[in-house]
């Protein structure tokens, strides 16, 4: 075992979790507002990190998982700004837990909880941690994922070959890490690949804490597992291979429909879509008081897109098996029987009476927006919520520059200066965002910002106006 020494954002701990060569997202937190940065390439980090290090110094995350490509769709840059989202996972790194033991016993300590958790593994009950998490407040405990054909690089594959089911088996792992852990405050909705991490060795400005990283293993090596070691060490089935509509509607999601007859079409693939990716994020299934009308929902959905019934029983039989109760198999045929011989399929499949039916929450709703391109409702019980994959892609852009423009501005106006609009460029295009002065003024009026040179400007104009005429002479 070995803890993460010295202060300030750490390299290793990093490094051992990011086996690869894809993107590693960064985000900052301020003012409860969280941001995604940048992104670095994990074979760049060595030279690239110490650039950034300055900027994660209090309050930063890292991505457990990491992405294909920056948020302009490059591959082959060494750093700029982050895409991290579901769709655009490639490694699976480390499957995790995130503990708040806090809020079940006010009076538990992180060292009774990690006690508690040594005692569960040595039982047998619990794969050994890979890395334990200090954040400060809680705890978070990651087991580390190794590819089965290199056990020197992380999972690879998060879709490939396989749409959905690798990403299925992750999500059903951290969930039955988290029921083992529920009791000492395991987040139950902590589950998706998306999530974020405090950087090692920072500063946590709320409990004025650092955050401190502990890697576990044998010798010089941290535990490392396969997805299948996992899923076989929880009694998790392997996922069978999806129907081809699921397969077709997770595929085309985003495809444009040229007749407007066939949007029928287009909207039942997204439904399905849908669907299919709450399910994937609630394990593969669902709890107790809503089984049967996930059961209803998913054959009625399966039927609209053309499945056969003979491929719909089948799937439902399988989703059935992971809800929380299993679901009978004579409930999976009683629906697949209303659906497909008395059509009885009128099940209600908006958006808003899905979200309500499940209880989505608002998480949960922008995951499954990422997946499918259109905004997702969470239910209504959570009020108004917009995701922000509605925003269009040019208002993301504005969004992220305008931010990096208040952090620019606050950390300079120290120095009693703020950048003009052509300096600002530079030290945005540092930052990975191309954006000309002209935009960068457009942004500075919008936020109220006046550089020192307009400032400068505006003060001469106004002693000049101030200034009396002066008296000509009348001989010359």
């Amino acid at each position: 075992m070995s803890e993460s020494e010295g202060r300030g954002p750490q390299l290793f701990p990093i490094q051992a979790l990011h086996r690869h060569d894809g993107y590693i997202a960064f985000a900052l937190e301020s003012d409860d507002f969280f941001r995604p940065s940048f992104s670095i390439r994990a074979d760049a980090l060595d030279t690239m990190f110490p650039e950034f290090r300055s900027r994660l110094l209090k309050d930063s995350f890292v991505s457990i998982n990491s992405s294909y490509c920056l948020a302009n769709r490059e591959t082959k840059a060494l750093y700029g700004t982050p895409r991290h989202k579901i769709d655009t996972l490639r490694y699976l790194c480390a499957c995790y837990c995130d503990i708040d033991f806090y809020k079940i016993n006010p009076q538990r300590t992180f060292n009774e909880a990690l006690k508690y958790i040594t005692t569960l593994c040595e039982a047998g009950e619990l794969p050994w941690a890979s890395v334990v998490v200090n954040s400060g407040h809680g705890m978070w405990l990651m087991w580390l994922l190794h590819d089965a054909n290199d056990p020197t690089k992380a999972h690879y594959g998060t879709w490939n070959n396989n749409p959905n089911d690798h990403y299925q088996l992750y999500s059903k792992i951290n969930h039955a890490i988290g029921k083992r852990l529920a009791q000492l405050g395991a987040d139950a909705a902590a589950r998706d690949g998306a999530r974020y991490c405090r950087v090692p060795g920072t500063f946590r400005t709320d409990r004025e804490k650092e955050v401190r990283w502990t890697i576990h293993g044998k010798g010089n090596l941290p535990y490392s597992y396969t997805l299948k070691e996992l899923a076989s060490f929880f009694a998790i089935a392997p996922v069978v291979v999806r129907s081809t509509q699921e397969r077709e509607a997770l595929g085309e999601v985003e495809k444009k429909c040229g007749n407007r007859s066939k949007a029928w079409k287009a909207a039942a693939r997204n439904t399905l879509a849908a669907f299919v990716t709450l399910k994937d994020g609630r394990g593969g299934g669902f709890d107790e008081g809503c089984r049967n009308r996930a059961a209803m929902l998913y054959a009625t959905l399966l039927h609209r897109n053309g499945e056969s019934r003979a491929d719909a029983h089948r799937a439902v039989l399988e989703m059935a098996a992971q809800c929380r109760r299993p679901l009978s198999k004579s409930e999976c045929e009683s629906a697949i029987k209303n659906v497909y011989k008395h059509k009885r399929g009128k099940f209600k499949t908006n958006y808003h009476h899905m979200a309500d039916t499940f209880d989505v929450s608002p998480h949960e709703a922008e995951i499954i927006s990422q997946a499918i391109g259109k905004p997702f409702p969470p239910a209504s019980r959570f009020g108004e919520w917009k995701p922000a994959t509605t925003q269009s892609g040019r208002e993301k852009k504005q969004a992220n520059r305008q931010q990096e423009i208040r952090t620019i501005v606050r950390d300079i106006e120290v120095l009693g200066a703020t950048p003009s609009y052509r300096a600002m460029k530079g030290l945005l295009f540092a930052r990975g965002i191309d954006a000309s002065h002209v935009t960068i003024k457009a942004d500075y009026k919008a936020l109220g910002i006046i550089s020192s040179g307009t400032a400068n400007l505006s003060r001469i104009s106004a002693a000049r106006s101030q200034q009396p005429d002066l008296a000509l002479s009348a001989a010359c």
